[in-house]
């Protein structure tokens, strides 16, 4: 007997769906367009973490010492920042390494090869490349390099623009979430608003079989599921058309290869750890499932205030 219900419930909430024709088609492509939104703002947020912690774990102090510094001197500074608890890797880089790794990288270039034969002497410096247990200790080392003992051996410490330069991709990163929330929500009133009319058109087409289901003695339960499932059937839907769209977005568009080879440097080891296309492979449930969530939680919402306005049983 409750699966015969259960079996009407449903046939009747799918013929309510069909029938609405271009309403109907109307609300899918409106929940298609707030699911595909609150799906890209998922994926810019992984791309703007995905940035922030790789640049974060590629970014150092570099320390920069006087010419006239003796190598004595230098090493000195060195192996008092290797005690430190905050310093989880420093490389030293003599003068001679890198005045030798400077002719290597520019041997091609016949100018620069012309220009370093024409120099008396080596006009690099000494440097500290210096990587923290985590961001927050930079600043500590930082202090500890601008104490005045080392003002005769350090020329320079680079970290205030890495740390100026972290604070600015931050901050765009928030803002691109903040405004991606505001549309969302903005295609979330609206969805809300077209489900919500689209559920009340379906009750006044049948608020004659309300009636008379209401004047048998049908449960309150009985008359009102077929028009939550019918809001709930906008967000399956939607959230189906939703994750196809995207699917294709990523793997279909013809400059993908583009797109990748400029966010992750033409190769893993770029920008980003891992690609975008590998993101959503290995997530494809979880944005699925919370695209699908979404749908169905603001298709049964808008019906349920439908029914709470209109349907009087």
């Amino acid at each position: 007997m409750f699966l015969t219900k259960l079996k009407r419930i449903f046939k009747t909430a799918i013929v309510n769906f069909w029938r609405n024709g271009s309403i109907n088609i109307a609300t899918t492509g409106i929940m298609t367009v707030t699911l595909l939104s609150i799906s890209i703002l998922v994926i810019l947020t992984f791309l703007g973490n995905s940035l922030i912690e790789n640049f974060k774990t590629k970014i150092d102090i570099s320390v920069y010492f006087f010419s006239e510094a003796s190598e004595e001197d230098i090493l000195k500074v060195r192996d008092e920042v290797v005690a430190l608890p905050e310093v989880r890797e420093i490389l030293y880089i003599s003068k001679e390494q890198a005045w030798e790794r400077f002719k290597v990288q520019y041997s091609d270039n016949p100018v620069i090869s012309q220009g370093i034969g024409e120099l008396d002497e080596n006009p690099l410096f000494a440097t500290l490349s210096i990587k923290a247990k985590n961001m927050d200790q930079y600043s500590k080392i930082n202090e500890f390099l601008s104490n005045a003992r080392f003002k005769d051996t350090i020329q320079k410490v680079s970290f205030d623009d890495n740390k100026t330069q972290i604070a600015k991709l931050s901050l765009i990163t928030k803002t691109a979430q903040k405004d991606g929330a505001i549309v969302i929500l903005v295609f979330v009133i609206i969805s809300l608003f077209v489900i919500f009319n689209a559920v009340r058109l379906t009750m006044y087409n049948y608020k004659q079989e309300v009636k008379i289901m209401n004047l048998v003695g049908a449960g309150k339960w009985y008359i009102q599921l077929p028009f939550i499932i019918e809001g709930a059937l906008y967000g399956i839907i939607g959230s189906i058309f939703s994750i196809s769209i995207l699917a294709g977005m990523i793997f279909l568009t013809k400059d993908a290869q583009n797109i990748e080879s400029f966010l992750y440097g033409g190769s893993s080891a770029g920008v980003f750890k891992g690609s975008l296309t590998e993101y959503f492979k290995n997530n494809f449930l979880l944005i699925f499932g919370v695209q699908l969530a979404a749908g169905i939680f603001i298709g049964v919402l808008s019906s349920l205030i439908a029914i709470r306005k209109y349907m009087k049983i």
